[in-house]
């Protein structure tokens, strides 16, 4: 009875090891194809369910000639015996009539190295027809047919362009000289009268639209400092409108005559600080501030427009004077 077991144990010994051991295989759907022809490249290893198996690794071809064309996704099949079945698969193809041969591929479990069988693929070469398809020779280069569409089709463009662009520079003179034309026509009426004249009408409108009254203090003193710069500009053709408080006193002391009058240098300092710390520093004056503000600039304007009628009538004495000599010259030459 013991040697029976024995017998038995010692029989199943080599079916235990086979089952614990590793089957490479190596295969391809056809051994024969034409050039360009694909195939599929099949490795395959068959194992137990508890071993990691390495395929090898294939850059762009398996072997040189056959070149890989696409990776199959890996399979894995359980087989009846418990085993499992792992396949790497590659569609390939030749471009060479030859016999390709693919030698083992070796396969790797751990320690050990399992190599597949080798295989030979035969890659055909397409015969010619000669009968339905002669062989000739090189033919010249065949000059193309004239395409008299696209060559219209590039003339009208042309033409349409340049009309389009002529129209444009011909609309852009047009406006030109139109708004130039309404510009010569819109152009200011020069203003001959007097700049005290001038000045008095202003400051009455000024008066009228109360603004100081409604607590508009920059725009009160922006326009009345504005008065008195048109009127320094028209007066004594300084341009006033220009320049800051600083330069126009500065420009004041320039001028001789003007620098000689004291009052007027005080009454143009005593308007223009204030003006500059209502606009510039947000300053809020008393309301009596507000109307000795005009009353200056009025009585700048009062002294200034004294001295202009003492120039005319200066000027007047003078034509008369000249008259009456005149006048004397002829009496003389009577006698």
């Amino acid at each position: 009875m013991k040697r029976l077991v024995l017998s038995l144990l010692i029989s199943c010994l080599p079916l235990w090891f086979f089952a614990q051991s590793i089957s490479v295989n190596a295969e391809m759907d056809s051994a024969c194809i034409w050039i360009g022809e694909q195939t599929k490249f099949t490795l395959s290893a068959i194992q137990p369910k508890d071993k990691q198996v390495v395929f090898p690794l294939f850059s762009d071809s398996i072997v040189n000639g056959l070149e890989i064309v696409d990776y199959c996704k890996k399979d894995t099949v359980l087989l009846p015996s418990g085993e499992i079945k792992v396949s790497e698969s590659y569609v390939v193809t030749s471009f060479d009539s030859a016999m390709i041969f693919v030698p083992n591929m070796p396969i790797v479990d751990g320690n050990d190295t399992f190599f597949t069988n080798p295989l030979v693929l035969k890659v055909l070469s397409v015969p010619i027809d000669t009968t339905q398809h002669a062989i000739a020779d090189i033919k010249n280069v065949v000059k193309p047919p004239f395409d008299w569409i696209s060559f219209l089709t590039i003339i009208a463009i042309v033409v349409l362009s340049v009309i389009v662009i002529l129209m444009i520079i011909f609309i852009i003179r047009w406006y030109k000289k139109k708004f130039k034309k309404e510009d010569s026509e819109c152009q200011e009426i020069v203003d001959n009268r007097p700049a005290h004249v001038i000045a008095y009408e202003q400051l009455e409108l000024l008066r009228q639209k109360q603004l100081w009254q409604k607590s508009l203090f920059k725009e009160y003193y922006t326009d009345l400092t504005d008065i008195l710069r048109q009127y320094i500009d028209k007066r004594f053709n300084i341009s006033a409108m220009e320049m800051s408080s600083e330069d126009l006193i500065g420009e004041f002391k320039s001028h001789k005559d003007l620098n000689a009058n004291k009052e007027l240098m005080t009454l143009l300092r005593s308007i223009l600080s204030i003006s500059d710390l209502v606009k510039f520093a947000k300053w809020i004056p008393l309301p009596d501030e507000n109307s000795l503000a005009f009353n200056n600039v009025t009585k700048f304007i009062d002294i200034s427009k004294q001295e202009e009628v003492a120039d005319k009538e200066s000027d007047v004495t003078g034509n008369v004077d000249a008259v009456n000599s005149n006048d004397d010259s002829n009496k003389v030459s009577v006698e």
